[in-house]
């Protein structure tokens, strides 16, 4: 005789759980794969990603440089960890010239960036 081993109770806790984490370990790919595949000169495109919760964030600041990807991504990685289970995530870059960059107005990034990460990540989750 087949039952339960989990009470039905503690189920949707389960499933929310293992979503969550998924949704966070997705986000995170992603945003690592933006980062570290955008094109660098001064690193304002690497500073400028940047990951909201719930609606998305149409600020940029070309101040904020970051050569290396490392503080941005440390930043974003906050917001992702502590994000809820099915909320929407942006990742998202707001410079003016970040259309540009997509379209691969870049040697460094010819095929653009966010679309590059997106099939990366996904051929990866297959």
């Amino acid at each position: 005789m087949a039952g339960w081993n989990v009470p039905p109770n503690r189920f949707t806790q389960i499933v929310s759980n293992d979503v969550g984490a998924e949704m966070k370990r997705t986000a995170g790919a992603m945003l690592q794969a933006v980062i570290f595949g955008s094109p660098v000169d001064k690193g304002t495109f690497r500073g400028n990603h940047r990951v909201t919760e719930g609606s998305a964030d149409r600020g940029y600041d070309v101040s904020q440089v970051d050569k290396s990807g490392n503080e941005t991504l440390k930043l974003g990685v906050s917001t992702i960890t502590n994000s809820k289970p099915f909320t929407t995530l942006y990742i998202q870059n707001n410079l003016p010239y970040s259309v540009s960059l997509e379209q691969g107005h870049s040697r460094q990034a010819p095929k653009g960036v966010y679309s590059v990460a997106f099939e990366t990540v996904l051929l990866n989750r297959r």
